[in-house]
């Protein structure tokens, strides 16, 4: 009796395909054409493309499961004079109605860099396959065509630092008036080497000031917390207990580039033009600890420039532990340091930090 029922199944199953089956389910696949500004490009996981039928133009999506959906949407979250700056909006969760936000912003030395680097757009779909929209952003080089090195004015790479920070608040803007569904108190930032400078002054420079675009965007909104991959500040005191927010920091003590703890960038002789004083993780861990404000410090002793990359590859784990923790509220002030031999450090120091001593979770 059961080979017979599994053999009419069969019969059954085969009939329904030959007769149209899979089309029925193509034809409830929604074929509107999104808006000219907009391009999406929904991907299915391990199955091949679903084709669209015309005649349900006029009919709303019907999404097969939450394992599978995929958005990735390229928007134009603003125009600047003759720049169109574009974002890609990563979601995989289309269930939950309130779900947290995580933006990156590239580096390069605000004279060069890309969102569509490999191995930033791994990261992006990592954390939008853990629940996240990702908000992966270009931004305006403000240094295009010159470079951020000893020779170029100081500031003008204050100019660069205020552009890019301008450009992440007018991507942050468009989060905000979208409709999209994210959680307002969950929003994050993060990004690496210029990209963590852009974040780490994005929620305390005051926009008035510094001639910002967005002078109104924190009248009542407050970034949850940011990731900051080899980045400095042109002042920690800009960091207030009215201010403050919790921090991820991850550098190298002998980053050649951004100092780890405070000193001129890119270590230019005091006398330069370009002999700027930034204040690097190291110093901003110091801020924190001193305000009571949570933190993690990730310190690779001998660690050099490559740690603005290591954490979106190396270090996700690490990452998605620190954004969870302080959406759970949680209060931490931790300090882990990765040993290294100092004998080829020609720039940095101990920074007095390795003498610590930490372990990985």
């Amino acid at each position: 009796m059961r080979i017979l029922q599994f053999l009419s199944a069969a019969v059954f199953f085969a009939c329904a395909m030959g007769c149209g089956g899979s089309k029925q389910v193509s034809d409830q696949v929604d074929s509107k054409s999104p808006p000219k500004e907009i391009a999406i490009e929904l991907v299915q996981e391990e199955i091949e493309p679903i084709e669209t039928s015309e005649e349900t133009e006029d009919t709303e999506p019907i999404l097969l499961s939450d394992h599978n959906f995929w958005e990735i949407t390229t928007v134009n979250y603003a125009i600047k004079g003759t720049d169109t700056l574009e974002m890609d909006v990563y979601r995989h969760d289309q269930m939950n109605p309130s779900l947290p936000v995580l933006f990156f912003v590239h580096g390069g030395g605000f004279y060069t860099g890309t969102r569509k680097e490999n191995n930033i757009e791994s990261f992006c779909k990592d954390f939008a396959e853990r629940g996240y929209i990702v908000c992966n952003i270009d931004y305006r080089l403000y240094l295009k065509g010159q470079s951020f090195h000893c020779n170029q004015p100081s500031p003008e790479k204050i100019n660069a630092f205020r552009t890019a920070v301008s450009d992440l608040r007018s991507a942050t803007k468009w989060l905000l008036e979208s409709d999209l569904p994210f959680d307002k108190n969950r929003v994050f930032v993060s990004g690496s080497s210029a990209g963590a400078e852009a974040v780490l002054h994005a929620p305390y420079w005051e926009a008035n000031t510094l001639n910002l675009d967005e002078p109104n965007l924190f009248s009542d909104f407050r970034y949850a917390g940011l990731c900051a991959f080899a980045g400095a500040m042109v002042d920690t005191t800009l960091i207030t207990p009215e201010n403050t927010i919790p921090m991820l920091l991850f550098h190298g003590t002998c980053d050649p580039l951004v100092p780890y703890g405070t000193a001129i960038h890119h270590f230019c002789p005091e006398e330069s033009a370009g002999g700027l004083l930034l204040h690097g993780s190291g110093s901003i861990a110091d801020r924190l600890e001193t305000l009571g404000t949570s933190y993690h410090l990730y310190t690779a002793c001998a660690g050099k420039h490559s740690w603005a990359s290591k954490p979106i590859t190396e270090y996700r784990e690490e990452i998605a532990f620190f954004l969870t923790a302080v959406s759970e509220n949680q209060s931490f002030q931790d300090r882990t340091t990765f040993e290294g031999s100092l004998d080829k450090c020609k720039y940095g120091k101990d920074w007095g930090e390795c003498q610590r001593t930490g372990t990985m979770r």
